[in-house]
């Protein structure tokens, strides 16, 4: 589980400190009535889900509209032209040496459902610097409308890469996390720019109206686009596809969100993911600060962490202690000599 060596390049020092610490900052990109005028834009525009996304897709793509799941690329290009033409200027002055990926049109109609606690799959090939999520609301955003909520400081950890069908190893902390996330409210115009290895989700919009917003994909200006999966032949292996400006266009729920890519094939690696258990999920947070900075791995916190539950007294068994007996005394040390060899690096 790799940790990034550098942080975002904000122009703004005082920005830059909040998001190395936080793994976000809220800031303005336009006015109210800026705002307002790009939401009648891109209402007006025509989806084919008329932003209601069908049932099996709204299954698995937290329920509510994504502009590059939609089927009508006329209606793709639009929102990248659009995103191009009210957003680049501020990307450019808000990060140096940094560029636009994509673009994705969100909206969350009413009585939609919540979208469960996550990290967005990773879409750069290298992680040195984050990839930097820029999440305008075209409205006000609350609770009650599904504003989008994160964990603070639980950037960072999880860097990928991971896609639809890779397991990053944490899902199993998921539900005992998501309590630490809080909504974070924004005015029309403002922005939620957060790292994307930031734990997120977002709550069911109950406001009997559309939600609006805009999120921008930045990534460092060397970077290539890329996504990734399991490969299909072997669980143990990930393939890395071209996911650049372009291919976008042509992305659909089969690709995001079933990892069926049509690019071509960049590289393959193992998979190297360590499977965390629920309490594990919740130390790697408590400890994030050490494993950010790089003076500790989760694979040594893990292992520590389980050679000292392997120390521990178990709980008497009725009639006699449990783990009496020489066969269990022999398993105990040698898992317990096995973690602390994996802990120490011997």
């Amino acid at each position: 589980m790799s940790q990034c060596s550098a942080s975002a390049p904000f122009r703004d020092p005082e920005l830059r400190a909040r998001f190395d610490r936080d793994g976000f900052v809220v800031t303005r990109v336009l006015s109210a009535e800026r705002a307002a005028e790009l939401r009648d834009a891109v209402n007006a525009l025509k989806p084919d889900d008329r932003f209601d996304p069908a049932p099996d897709i709204a299954a698995l793509s937290g329920g509510y509209h994504q502009s590059e799941l939609d089927s009508n690329r006329a209606y793709k290009q639009r929102v990248a032209e659009l995103s191009n033409l009210w957003f680049s200027g501020f990307v450019d002055g808000l990060l140096a040496d940094y560029r636009l990926l994509a673009s994705t049109l969100a909206v969350k109609m009413p009585e939609r459902a919540e979208v469960p606690i996550h990290i967005d799959p990773t879409v750069q090939d290298e992680a040195i610097q984050p990839t930097v999520y820029v999440w305008c609301a075209l409205q006000d955003t609350t609770e009650e409308n599904g504003t989008l909520c994160v964990i603070p400081g639980s950037h960072g950890l999880f860097r990928g890469p991971y896609g639809a069908t890779i397991d990053p190893g944490y899902f199993r902390g998921l539900k005992r996390i998501a309590g630490r996330a809080v909504p974070v409210p924004l005015k029309a115009g403002e922005a939620l720019v957060f790292d994307a290895s930031i734990f997120h989700s977002s709550r069911p919009n109950i406001s009997g109206a559309p939600r609006f917003a805009f999120r921008l994909t930045c990534i460092p200006a060397d970077q290539t686009g890329v996504m990734h999966r399991s490969s299909p032949q072997d669980p143990g292996i990930i393939e890395t596809f071209r996911m650049e400006t372009e291919d976008y266009l042509d992305l659909g729920p089969e690709g995001l969100l079933k990892g069926q890519f049509e690019t071509p094939l960049v590289r393959t690696r193992p998979a190297s993911a360590t499977r965390l258990q629920p309490e594990e999920v919740e130390l790697v947070l408590e400890r994030a600060e050490d494993i950010r900075s790089g003076t500790l791995t989760i694979e040594q916190l893990v292992a520590t962490s389980r050679a000292q539950s392997a120390l521990r007294p178990a709980e008497p068994v009725q009639g006699k202690q449990a783990g009496e007996g020489p066969s269990f005394v022999r398993r105990a040390r040698n898992r317990i000599a096995s973690l602390l060899r994996l802990a120490t690096g011997r």
